[in-house]
């Protein structure tokens, strides 16, 4: 996660690190260091026209790269699935689309990290993360990050995601 410091002094972290990346809702955009940000708008001005993405992806590792990514509803659905992806090399401005097989495709898991502090949908979608890690659901998650594992794991623990929440 990336700290910053916010107006009253104290630390906020925001961002879900996965390996050398850093993944953002496009709503924590604002957090963003003013280098980050004027990155990603140069990426930005690569995407195809038409393009909606709802996730940013800042790969650590490389700086010269930059993902745009299209899930399934943020708000409605719990685990959206990855649709699409655009990735921009920043100095070349090629941009590649990705679709994602809508039978298995990546999951996207704790989103409540994805948002700042501050954004009241991070209490909602925290709890549900919580009640899961309680029930054992966030073990071996390397292999949990498409959805056809996913859903095999919710079953065996006799859940259902029925849009935002779990019956």
């Amino acid at each position: 996660m990336m700290d910053l410091k916010s107006d009253n002094g104290k630390r906020r972290t925001f961002g879900k690190r996965v390996g050398g990346a850093l993944y953002l809702h496009r709503s924590a955009l604002d957090a963003l260091s003013e280098e980050d940000r004027q990155h990603m708008h140069r990426a930005e001005a690569s995407i195809p026209e038409g393009f909606v993405w709802s996730v940013l992806k800042l790969d650590r590792r490389s700086s010269t790269q930059v993902s745009f990514l299209d899930y399934e509803d943020f708000e409605a659905v719990a685990f959206p699935a990855l649709k699409r992806s655009c990735t921009v090399e920043v100095n070349s401005g090629k941009a590649v689309v990705r679709r994602y097989c809508p039978d298995n495709p990546p999951i996207l898991h704790r989103k409540e990290l994805l948002l700042q502090d501050s954004d009241p949908r991070r209490t909602e979608f925290s709890d549900l993360t919580q009640r899961l890690e309680r029930l054992g659901l966030f073990k071996n998650m390397s292999r949990m990050g498409r959805r056809r594992p996913w859903e095999d794991a919710l079953m065996s623990a006799g859940l259902d995601v029925n849009g935002g929440s779990l019956d």
